[in-house]
């Protein structure tokens, strides 16, 4: 996951999905991110996990 700054495209954070207990990194596949409407929270969505990351990507609840 990344975020980065619409006003000069410029990255400026990102972070990593953590692999389950038991499975090996790196993760590979697809991953899914949906914004919530109050644009400060995202959900994370791979086959082996889902997650809530907060707009500074700290992960609030996997």
């Amino acid at each position: 996951l990344c975020v980065w700054s619409i006003d000069s495209w410029e990255k400026k954070k990102s972070r990593f999905l953590q692999a389950p207990p038991g499975r090996q990194s790196p993760l590979s596949g697809e991953t899914r991110v949906q914004f919530h409407n109050d644009q400060n929270h995202l959900l994370a969505v791979h086959e082996t996990q889902i997650a809530i990351f907060d707009g500074k990507l700290e992960c609030l609840q996997s």
